[in-house]
């Protein structure tokens, strides 16, 4: 299974209303942006422009809310837990 390392610039904590805010990139694509799509109130897709690969992040703690940590500590972690265990790391 290939990953799905989500790039995030970093963002001062006062500056994160929503997940959607963020800028998001796929790191096995150069960098390409990621579009970010609510599917339904529990759940987002992400999508990469470039090899239009997709995966569904849930809004909870083991979804979203480690690529917001991220974008504002620049502390990779890995999201999605309970799915397939991805990584965002801070775009530099």
């Amino acid at each position: 299974m290939r990953r799905f390392t989500i790039l995030v610039n970093r963002v001062h904590q006062s500056t994160v209303d929503n997940f959607e805010d963020l800028k998001l990139y796929h790191e096995e694509c150069a960098g390409y942006s990621v579009i970010i799509k609510r599917l339904s109130p529990q759940a987002f897709s992400l999508k990469c422009k470039r090899c239009k690969r997709e995966i569904i992040v849930k809004d909870n703690a083991n979804g979203n809310i480690p690529i917001m940590q991220t974008a504002v500590d620049g502390e990779p972690r890995q999201f999605n837990h309970e799915l397939a265990k991805e990584k965002v790391k801070v775009k530099e």
